[in-house]
C-alpha cells in the first residue's frame, strides 16, 4: 500500500536501488545455478513509487502488483457490477410483471401452468447452470446476465401474481369491469399502480444479491476475466497475495460490504414506506 515490495535481484544490481534511494534492506542471499553457472542473488524489500519514478500522492488504495491503481480499478469494478444488477433487475422485472400478472389475474388453469413452470425452474441447482451456461457461452458478462435472467424473475413473477390475486377482486377493478373496460386495461391501468411499490421494493432487495452472486461468481473464476476488472476478480486477485499486501482485498472487501448494507438499507427503508399501517 506504501509502496514497499519485495523483488529477488542480482547482487550486482543492487547498487541500482542504493543510489535510487529505494533500498530498504536486505532479506536474504542466497546462489542461484544456471548451467553450471552460479550467481549471487539477493532478496530484497524496497520502495516501487521511488524505485520507477512514481509519485503515490494519487494512488489512495496503492496499486497492486502491476502497478495499476487500485482505487480506479475499485470504482470501475464496481461500476460493471452496479450496471449489470440493473440491467437483471430491469430485465427479470419484465418477465416476472408479464408472467405473474396472467397467473395472478387469470386464475385457473393458467394460474396453475405457470406455478409449474416456475416450481421446475426454481428447482434447478443455480451453480451448475451457471457452469453450463458459461462452458457454452464462455465466461464474460453476457452469460453472467444470462445465468441471472433465466431464473431470477422467479422472485418477481411470484411477488407479481399476489399483488394482481389480492388486487383483481376489489371494488374498483369489479366496477371497471362491469363498465367494458378490457383485461390489458383493468391488470395495467388499475391493479398495477396499486402494487409497484412492493415491486420497487423487491426490485432494490434483488439488486445486491445479483452484486453478491456475480462478485462470488468472478472469485470462481466463471464470471467476468481479467484484465477487465469486477468486484469479484479484485478479490480472487487479493487473495493471492493476502499476507504480503493485504490492502488488495481490504478495500474491493469493503466496497462491496458497503454496496450490501446500502441496497439493503434503502429497500428495508422502501419497504416500510410502501407500507400503510406504518405510516399511521
Amino acid at each position: 500500500f506504501d509502496g514497499t515490495s519485495k523483488k529477488d535481484i542480482q547482487e550486482s544490481s543492487l547498487e541500482r536501488y542504493t543510489d535510487s534511494g529505494a533500498y530498504i534492506k536486505t532479506l536474504e542471499e542466497f546462489d542461484f545455478v544456471s548451467r553450471g553457472k552460479t550467481t549471487k542473488m539477493l532478496r530484497i524489500e524496497y520502495n516501487a513509487y521511488i524505485h520507477n519514478g512514481t509519485p503515490d500522492d494519487y494512488h489512495w488504495f496503492g496499486t497492486d502488483n502491476v502497478g495499476r491503481d487500485l482505487f480506479s480499478r475499485v470504482w470501475m469494478g464496481t461500476r460493471i457490477s452496479l450496471i449489470l444488477a440493473f440491467t437483471v433487475v430491469v430485465i427479470n422485472l419484465a418477465i416476472g410483471l408479464i408472467i405473474g400478472s396472467m397467473a395472478g389475474y387469470y386464475g385457473g388453469w393458467v394460474d396453475f401452468f405457470l406455478q409449474r413452470l416456475m416450481e421446475i425452474l426454481n428447482y434447478i441447482p443455480q451453480m451448475p447452470l451457471a457452469i453450463l451456461i458459461i462452458m457454452f457461452f464462455g465466461a464474460g458478462l453476457r452469460a453472467l446476465m444470462l445465468c441471472f435472467v433465466l431464473t431470477g424473475w422467479i422472485s418477481m413473477a411470484a411477488s407479481v401474481r399476489i399483488q394482481f390475486y389480492r388486487y383483481k377482486n376489489q371494488e374498483y377493478v369489479l366496477a371497471s369491469r362491469t363498465m367494458g373496460a378490457r383485461d390489458p386495461r383493468i391488470m395495467f391501468k388499475h391493479i398495477l399502480p396499486n402494487a409497484i411499490g412492493t415491486l420497487i421494493t423487491v426490485s432494490a432487495l434483488t439488486i445486491p444479491s445479483v452484486i453478491f452472486q456475480e462478485a462470488g461468481l468472478s472469485y470462481l473464476g466463471l464470471g467476468i476475466q481479467a484484465p477487465e476488472p469486477s468486484v469479484g476478480t479484485l478479490l480472487s486477485e487479493g487473495q493471492r497475495a493476502l499476507l504480503e499486501f493485504p490492502h488488495l482485498i481490504v478495500f474491493p472487501a469493503v466496497v462491496i460490504v458497503l454496496l450490501m448494507l446500502s441496497f439493503n438499507l434503502f429497500g428495508n427503508g422502501l419497504r416500510d414506506a410502501f407500507n400503510p399501517t406504518l405510516r399511521q
